[in-house]
């Protein structure tokens, strides 16, 4: 039977902590993953968390059924009224699909849905998304008295979607056998970017982006782990003209649960960025025509110290524009490999070397984009993702 027809009318639901318009991008990847899904055929639907009851319960999305569950974080006793409501909302959707897709260990009881799935014999993926976060070795690490009957529900998923081979390193040090791993990048939709399009003065103009400079584009929440500051100093060594756009969160939002630390380190960054760098630099927030923004640049930086794979960075990719990464486990000599697809940086110096080169370059970097988007169209597409997992997945009925 061909595959798309396996995955046809399949009810598939996907638990993440956040979506859109939460710019965390395993929220975002969870949508973008459920609306291929739908293409496909799948009937599909992404269950969250509504924090403090302040967004819409529910809501269609590009056929993406969105289910947002209230939960109030504001204090311990406000957490335990909410976790009664938030289990039963689990067993309820759960029992009701045939496939169960969980997004890191960000929902609360996560051991409960893997635990429904078990009893109800689902298909069940789990997929971690922050080496150093929610990798095996770290959920072991925070885990204290709970680790064995985690470790037991691990041993019981159907899959563990690996997006890099650290992930699935750790993985194996703790299941050397089974569960199956399923090693591949999210996906990125080829169909949104549009590399084909010539840079066109005019869409700057709409975007107030101003003629005649190199545009260096950033997307990602605005906190330290991102490397921002470090790009902030390298960029104000630069004496050609140019401006910076970074599209992302920098300030509170309803939709994101930030932390304390996170909230003050926008704050910093952004405070920090404009005294550098004035009107050079410029925040959108959180935008949903990011494509716009990547098919007007010269230059895609991602400083991040630490990383899953960067839904920002594959789009990027997809998008056909030169590509400076910082060296990151997880990504570089994966999707990545230094002067084949991308320039790599490991410090500030080698950043400000390659910034101050790039004007004279230009056939070399292209080079490089034109290899990053055959990577994407040849391997990374969702539709081409989607096709090896649930192939993978039929493997374990044999």
């Amino acid at each position: 039977m061909d595959w798309q027809n396996r995955i046809k009318d399949k009810k598939i639901v996907l638990f993440s902590a956040e979506t859109i318009p939460s710019s965390a991008g395993f929220g975002v990847n969870a949508f973008n993953f459920a609306s291929a899904l739908n293409i496909i055929g799948a009937k599909t639907q992404v269950v969250c968390y509504n924090y403090n009851n302040k967004s819409i319960k529910q809501e269609c999305i590009e056929h993406v059924s969105i289910t947002r569950l209230a939960y109030y974080n504001k204090n311990i006793f406000a957490k335990i009224f909410s976790f009664p409501y938030l289990i039963l909302n689990y067993y309820k959707y759960v029992r009701k699909c045939d496939v169960v897709f969980i997004y890191g260990k960000y929902l609360v009881g996560y051991e409960l849905i893997l635990l429904f799935s078990l009893i109800h014999k689902k298909i069940t993926i789990f997929r971690s998304t922050l080496l150093g976060d929610d990798d095996l070795e770290s959920i072991h690490r925070q885990s204290k008295i709970l680790w064995p009957f985690r470790r037991i529900l691990f041993s019981k998923i159907t899959c563990y979607f690996s997006i890099n081979s650290s992930f699935s390193l750790i993985w194996r040090n703790y299941f050397p056998e089974k569960p199956m791993i399923f090693e591949s990048l999210q996906g990125v939709s080829i169909q949104r970017f549009f590399p084909e399009i010539p840079k066109n003065n005019n869409v700057r103009k709409s975007l107030g982006i101003p003629e005649n400079h190199v545009v260096f584009f950033s997307c990602g929440i605005v906190v330290e782990r991102k490397g921002y500051r470090e790009i902030f100093d390298a960029l104000k060594n630069l004496e050609y003209p140019f401006v910076y756009i970074i599209a992302g969160q920098y300030s509170p939002s309803t939709e994101h649960k930030s932390s304390k630390t996170e909230l003050e380190e926008m704050l910093s960054l952004f405070s920090y960025g404009k005294q550098l760098l004035k009107e050079k630099l410029i925040f959108t927030g959180v935008t949903e025509n990011v494509e716009k923004y990547l098919n007007c640049s010269d230059f895609f930086i991602h400083g991040a110290v630490a990383e899953g794979t960067p839904n920002a960075l594959l789009e990027a990719m997809a998008c056909g524009i030169p590509i400076i990464c910082r060296k990151t486990d997880g990504v570089s000599g994966e999707i990545l490999k230094a002067n084949e697809n991308y320039l790599e940086y490991s410090n500030s110096k080698e950043l400000i070397s390659h910034l101050k080169s790039l004007p004279f370059r230009k056939n070399d970097l292209n080079n490089l984009a034109k290899s990053a988007l055959q990577t994407i169209r040849e391997n990374y597409t969702f539709e081409l993702v989607i096709q090896r997992l649930f192939k993978c997945l039929e493997k374990t009925k044999e």
